[in-house]
């Protein structure tokens, strides 16, 4: 009896952890949204919301005027790119798109590689986490973003992008694409990228090749992507049977230290400080998901849209993002929005 509650116990926390740290294999609220416009209320600007097939599948999100009438094809706007985390669907951070083009700013984000598995079938057979190795491809999200930068050069809707400004912003996985994307970029086409926001964002090693100014956000209490030091640490998930077999299979090199964390990428960007004035915002508390906003309601029911009885999803959650009584996405969102006033604008 007790070996069964102990077996049900290890087979229920790699589901809910795979569910956690992945970000969840499909959108809960746009997964089969088809292309259209909405109009949404926020910040300086009431916030038009149109999705696209090509190049790939994303959603652009533009400021329009406050009563809610278009443009009038005069006004032009810097843009920003948003890359999402693992698996993540973008009806998440729909905050924080929104506070970033209710600023002014044409919002561009990718809803590509949002399917990860696992089913209970790859469980049993040799590879549980295939379809979760193959989403977390950066090389692939990097490629789909360069894309979105063509998308916007190429931009002849309105309101109009006036083609010299782009920001970039990530949160997790997408953290640290958009740190390579900048890096390729400052090769490619020199001055286009204004500033760099990178929220809780996984390892990179070339931040030092960024000639714009960087901003780096992390939570010490962060259980995926701290700033420094052991995954998992306080809740003690980077120490689990499952958390080392996932970390091992998905992300190879990884000791569970993610490369040194985000005050190594911080380390790195130093080398170049002179050109990418780099900055880092160091919080004590603050979850994974938190941090971009996402509740952890939000978090348990991806779980359950993976099929997980709420009890699994919600164990899941309880390893994976930290409860310590915080809210630090407010003034993440503040830094954010202000960093990229000052910086794209």
């Amino acid at each position: 009896m007790v070996k069964t509650h102990a077996t049900s116990r290890l087979l229920a926390i790699t589901l809910a952890l795979l569910a956690c740290s992945a970000m969840a294999i499909r959108p809960l609220e746009d997964a089969h949204s088809p292309p259209g416009r909405s109009l949404l209320d926020v910040g300086q600007y009431d916030v038009r919301k149109t999705y696209f097939s090509s190049p790939h599948s994303l959603v652009v999100l533009t400021p329009s005027a406050r009563n809610g009438t278009e443009p009038t094809g005069r006004e032009t706007y810097p843009a920003i790119i948003f890359a999402h985390g693992l698996c993540g669907p973008v009806g998440d951070y729909e905050a924080i798109l929104e506070a970033i083009a209710g600023q002014g700013f044409i919002v561009v984000a990718n809803r590509e590689q949002l399917r990860c598995g696992p089913s209970w079938r790859q469980l049993f057979t040799f590879n549980p986490f295939g379809n979760l190795k193959a989403a977390a491809n950066g090389g692939v999200m990097v490629e789909n973003l360069r894309k979105e930068v063509d998308f916007l050069l190429n931009w002849n809707q309105t309101p109009a992008f006036d083609g010299e400004r782009i920001g970039l912003v990530g949160h997790s996985m997408g953290g640290g694409a958009v740190i390579d994307l900048a890096a390729k970029l400052a090769s490619s086409h020199p001055g286009i990228v204004k500033a760099v926001a990178a929220i809780a964002p996984w390892p990179s090693s070339v931040a030092h090749k960024i000639n714009a100014p960087l901003l780096l956000i992390c939570s010490k209490n962060d259980q995926i992507c701290p700033c420094n030091g052991m995954v998992g640490a306080a809740t003690g998930v980077g120490y689990s049977l499952p958390s080392r077999m996932m970390l091992g299979a998905v992300f190879e090199g990884n000791d569970g230290r993610w490369f040194g964390g985000v005050d190594a990428i911080y380390d790195d960007a130093l080398k170049n400080q002179e050109r990418n004035n780099v900055t880092i915002e160091r919080f004590h508390k603050g979850g994974h998901f938190a941090m971009a906003g996402i509740s952890r309601e939000a978090v348990i029911r991806l779980g359950e849209s993976w099929g997980q009885p709420r009890w699994m999803a919600s164990m899941g959650t309880a390893f994976a993002e930290i409860k310590d009584g915080s809210n630090p996405f407010p003034e993440v969102k503040s830094l954010v929005t202000t960093f990229l006033d000052k910086n794209v604008k």
